[in-house]
């Protein structure tokens, strides 16, 4: 179980699923094809791979459990380096009269299984201030929360302090309380974005429950424990985006936190520049960063009062010019891309990187990309390709890279899998609230907003990402049922709690379809919209313009009763026969007549 806690707030800015509530970007330049593992609170939240230069992964979840992202990025040569990404939410507030609750209780796998429990409170109280409330608590820990939001024309600012009181190191108890403060506005007349503006100012002997456990694992088993967040003093941070139009768009990202104790300063910055024109897009970004590092672990020559610690300090500046343009005037032309990366500090050096990427298949499933990368610290050509296909069942990658003094070859496979009574379906992915849809037989079928997913053999599919406490539709594309199934109902709409996992059932029919150009004994039309029904079932089809009788049937041969009235006088009976029939074909058309009811069908016979 994942165990941050900052805020009570979330913003909804987007419409993918993934960027439904804020989470913050995560950018970075890799050295080489490398392999990018996002944790936060010691928990790992994405891993993927890399090419060489800058990326931005932008698709990280929302999650309630707010905390500090650690970077890391495993060049291919096996050397590695870390940084963090501040992760507070901005600001939200809540309608007047209306409030937002939620309680957990969970058990840590980090840690020694320790249980913990939280719950918070939204309380809206009028157009400009809403108040939040929460708690926390685990074995000899407790943490308050209290706060709001206040609203105006200015903007929204959020303001909360939290106390904690908690059992330390060698039993010593220590209380404390942090203030935090948080800020979001687009300002109309520039377009300019201040996405979110934090501050955090904690005292001397205020603990974050993951600190607190992570310590004490510390002192049980003599392991080291990395914190980012241990003891630190104060944190600001700040994220801006500039558009401007044809100009193009600039954008500011930056935070610095210091610490109690000997722990040096941290601090990072962003800066970026991109525009189009034509086809061709440019892009110029700036970073810097000095990070430290801090371990604790169990010294046993120091007093039993004290833990020893100490610091890693990685710092450099990256400064990196992008260059991109297709090749060929096809929206699926791939794409070339130029790279320029010069570093200073710890890795100082410069690489230029030349790769191609492109999409293949009728839905674009298929990605791929190849690059050469000429480092100078290396002195040699490094080459990489990566492939990914994007199925209903699961995202599959694959990757390659090597120089003179290493090769590396990554695989990856990313999905979701659901067991229920009716067996074990896969998806593409799973969000915290999902739906699993069954239409027995409509296998081939694609679920639309299913992230690709499609009916599975057993008649199951996965709608991946829902939202909470919000309408949504869910619909099957009838393009691609097998020729013996049709869908009697394609779209329902559901409004889940947040955390459901629904089950979503549509209505099926199998069989032939059949259309018999047909009418009366007399002579006389068929009425338009009479029902037809079978030995076997009821309502299997209708009788539409033209006396064209449509229904589907499970036998090869048999009759139809057709019915428009509530008496013997308005039915008649059509007898078929498809034995002889082609049964590739998705509709058979005949031709017969509809004669005079007979005791030998009846309406209320059939089942």
């Amino acid at each position: 179980a994942a165990i941050a806690w900052e805020n009570l707030a979330d913003i909804t800015f987007r419409t993918k699923p993934s960027q439904r509530n804020y989470a913050p970007e995560v950018r970075g330049t890799a050295l080489t094809s490398a392999r990018v593992i996002i944790r936060q609170h010691g928990q790992i939240i994405r891993e993927t791979n890399v090419a060489p230069g800058p990326f931005i992964i932008d698709d990280l979840f929302d999650t309630s459990y707010n905390g500090d992202l650690n970077v890391e990025i495993i060049e291919a040569d096996g050397t590695s380096s870390e940084f963090t990404v501040p992760f507070a939410a901005v600001p939200e507030s809540m309608r007047p009269g209306l409030s937002n609750y939620s309680a957990t209780i969970g058990q840590t796998t980090q840690y020694d299984n320790d249980w913990f429990g939280e719950a918070t409170y939204q309380q809206g109280i009028n157009n400009n201030l809403t108040l939040n409330l929460g708690a926390r608590t685990a074995d000899n820990y407790l943490a308050l929360l209290g706060g709001g939001v206040v609203a105006g024309h200015w903007g929204a600012l959020g303001l909360n302090a939290t106390y904690s009181n908690a059992r330390v190191e060698r039993g010593e108890r220590k209380q404390g309380w942090r203030l935090g403060a948080s800020y979001s506005r687009t300002f109309q007349p520039t377009n300019t974005t201040l996405t979110l503006a934090g501050y955090r100012h904690s005292t001397a002997g205020y603990r974050d429950m993951t600190d607190v456990l992570g310590v004490r694992d510390v002192l049980d088993d003599g392991r080291q424990w990395d914190s980012y967040s241990h003891q630190q003093r104060n944190q600001f941070t700040l994220l801006i985006n500039q558009n401007m139009g044809r100009y193009g768009a600039l954008y500011f990202s930056g935070s610095a936190s210091d610490y109690y104790g000997d722990k040096q300063k941290d601090s990072q910055f962003q800066f970026g520049y991109t525009n189009n024109w034509k086809q061709v897009s440019y892009g110029l970004s700036w970073s810097r960063q000095k990070n430290t590092y801090h371990q604790t672990y169990d010294d046993p020559t120091l007093p039993d009062s004290a833990l020893a610690g100490s610091n890693t300090v990685l710092r450099g500046d990256v400064v990196s010019l992008n260059v991109s343009f297709p090749l060929g005037s096809s929206p699926k032309s791939p794409q070339l891309n130029t790279v320029y990366t010069q570093r200073s500090g710890d890795q100082a050096g410069h690489t230029i990187q030349t790769g191609l990427s492109g999409v293949m298949g009728r839905d674009n499933t298929f990605s791929y990309a190849l690059a050469a990368n000429q480092d100078s610290n290396y002195g040699d050509t490094s080459w990489n390709a990566n492939v990914q296909q994007r199925g209903s069942l699961a995202t599959l990658s694959a990757g390659y890279a090597h120089a003179h003094d290493y090769r590396q070859y990554s695989a990856g496979v990313r999905g979701g899998l659901v067991a229920h009574k009716g067996g074990v379906t896969l998806g593409p992915y799973l969000s915290d609230t999902f739906a699993l849809v069954h239409a027995e037989g409509a296998e081939g079928a694609m679920v639309r907003h299913g992230q690709g997913s499609r009916i599975n053999s057993s008649g199951y599919a996965i709608v991946p990402a829902l939202s909470a406490f919000r309408d949504n539709s869910i619909r099957i594309d009838p393009q691609g049922l097998p020729s013996y199934t049709e869908l009697l109902e394609t779209e329902k709409h559901v409004v889940p709690y947040a955390g459901a996992m629904l089950y979503v059932s549509f209505d099926t029919r199998f069989g032939q379809a059949i259309l018999i150009q047909s009418e009366l004994e007399d002579g006389n039309p068929i009425p338009l919209g009479a029902a037809v029904s079978s030995e076997q079932e009821r309502d299997i089809g209708v009788v539409g313009q033209g006396e064209q009788v449509y229904a589907r049937v499970q036998e090869q041969q048999g009759a139809l009763l057709i019915r428009w009235g509530d008496d013997d006088k308005h039915t008649c009976v059509i007898s078929y026969d498809i034995t002889s029939e082609d049964k590739t074909q998705d509709l058979i058309q005949l031709k017969a007549p509809c004669r005079n009811s007979s005791p030998i069908l009846h309406l209320s016979e059939a089942p």
